[in-house]
Formats: C-alpha cells, structure tokens, sequence
C-alpha cells in the first residue's frame, strides 16, 4: 500500500485584527494676542486754559480757581513740568478733567533708562475715566536748533517714553507730540518731520498757533482764523492724525482797547476749530515778557467761557 499522505500542517491562529485608533482630534487653533485697545478721543471739542501760575502766582487750587472763575468749568487744563511729571496726588485738584501735561527730562537720560521706573508708575497710575494727553519736551525746535540735544535723539526719547506708556495698557493715555504752529510756516525753515518720532508712537499731534507771537510791538490785526491754523490742520490730516491746540492766543491791538474785537475773533477761532475737528483747545491765559495775553478784559473772557461752557 501506498505509504499514508502526510498531514496536513496546521497553520497557527491568525493574530487578532489591531484595534483601529479613532483620529487624532485637530490641534487647537493658536490665536494671535489680541492687540492693545486704541485710545478713545472724544468727539466734541473740549475747551480750556492754561492755569497761568508763572505769571500770575499762587498754587493749583487757587489758579484752577481763578481760571473757572472767568471762564466756568474748564473741559481742559494745560500744565507744564520742568523734569519728571508732577505726581497724581498733586494733579488731584484736575481730577475728572482732560489734562494737557508736559514734562522735559533731558534725552540722554531718557535713553540711559534712568527715569523709567518713575515714568512707568505714573503711567500705570494715570486716571482710568478722564484724558491725560502727555508731551514729551513740548516746543523742542528751539532746544534742538541751539544744540542742547539733537533730533535723532529727541525722536528715540520720544519712542522709549512711548513704549513705556504702553505698557500701561490705558486707553485714557495719549502721547501728544506739541510743536509750535510757526514750524508748519515755510518761512520759519523748520521741518516738522525733524521732530516726529514715527505713527506708531503718536496718538494725537498738537500744536501752539498764535495770533503774532514774536513781535516787540504785538499783532496789528484778528487775522482770519484759517491763515493761522490751517496749516497745522493740514500737516495733521497728512499722517491722518487727529490734531489739538495746546496753547493759542493773542494779545490785544491797539485800536481795540476794550477787547470787543478779540472777543470777536475768538468766537470765530472756537468755531473754525470746531468745524476741523480739534481734540481740544486750550488757550495760553498768561503774562509773558513779551506782552500779556491773558483775558482779563469782559468781552473776551465771556467769548472764551461761551466755548468752554458751550
């Protein structure tokens, strides 16, 4: 007989099928910082003054005193500090008010980092209700024309101030580079640009237009309002900035001993201004060497109050 047929090898079990994963879940979109909040800006007009301490002395309450006196509750107010800005204990008597507030620590020592600390906590404690527009070295042409400190220098204060106002993250602050109106005059030679640190650090461009402000003698006329602003409307609207009058006035004329006609010309100046849309106007109530520009005379204090309290 044929030999059996050998058997049949068995084959192992197969493997038991891998158990199938569901998919992995899609990564989380990762979302950019959310930027800072943009400055708000209010879109009336807002009035004031100057508090004309220098000239006409006393302190923060008895000049704020003096001013409403005159010109009712001022919407702005316009002060000035020689090197750090004054602390908000000090500023307390404004609270609830716009302020226009300048301060002029040297560049070098703006760049040197060596008032950071002290810039970044007045930051940080600037009003969360009310508009604090702050200047660094208001009127700079002059400093930096006679060599005290250079543009380039200027414009890199300007940026490492800026930068620390940011950090604040207060949509209250605004940086308000202020230059003189004349700079925008061809004749004055100067180039605004010199000055400007860049758009991104500059919220709001401010100037100090005045009616004749470097005569001996004084202005010989109320010009019309557009010869002396629309410049610095201009200059604005070209880095399509809002722009404010930090400081503006103008002495009286001879034939107008009583003030009528400057009254005149300041109605005509709030409404120009209005009409293009200022931030904020504050006018220079104060007694300088070069003559007195103050409104102490009736009609023109109760032109000046008919803006501040209109």
């Amino acid at each position: 007989m044929p030999p059996a047929p050998a058997p049949e090898p068995t084959l192992p079990p197969a493997p038991a099928p891998e158990p199938t994963l569901p998919p992995a879940p899609a990564p989380e979109p990762t979302l950019p910082p959310a930027p800072a909040p943009e400055p708000t800006l209010s879109s009336k007009t807002v009035f004031g003054s100057s508090l004309g301490i220098s000239s006409s002395g006393g302190n923060l309450v008895t000049a704020l005193a003096r001013e409403e006196d005159r010109f009712g509750k001022l919407g702005v107010v316009r002060t000035f500090d020689n090197v750090l800005p004054s602390s908000w204990k000090n500023l307390g008597p404004l609270q609830g008010k716009a302020v226009v507030i300048s301060f002029r620590p040297l560049p070098a020592d703006v760049l040197a980092g060596t008032y950071d600390a002290q810039l970044l906590d007045w930051f940080k404690n600037a009003p969360t209700t009310s508009e604090t527009y702050w200047s660094y070295v208001h009127e700079p042409e002059a400093e930096i024309s006679a060599g005290k400190f250079t543009a380039a220098e200027y414009r890199a204060a300007w940026k490492r101030i800026a930068g620390l106002a940011k950090q604040a993250n207060n949509v209250h602050l605004h940086s308000t580079l202020i230059l003189m109106g004349w700079t925008v005059n061809p004749s004055s030679k100067l180039n605004w640009r010199d000055y400007y640190p860049g758009d991104e650090f500059i919220d709001v461009m401010g100037w100090d237009p005045y009616n004749d402000a470097g005569s001996v003698a004084g202005p010989q006329s109320y010009p019309d309002p557009a010869k002396i602003y629309d410049g610095v409307v201009a200059v604005s609207k070209s880095v399509n900035k809002p722009f404010a009058i930090a400081e503006t006035g103008s002495r009286l004329i001879p034939s107008d001993p009583t003030g009528a006609g400057r009254a005149a010309w300041l109605t005509k100046v709030g409404q120009y201004l209005k009409e293009n849309n200022a931030v904020f106007v504050a006018y220079w109530d104060s007694a300088v060497s070069i003559g007195d520009y103050r409104l102490t005379d009736a009609p023109s204090a109760n032109a000046w109050k008919a803006l501040v309290t209109g």
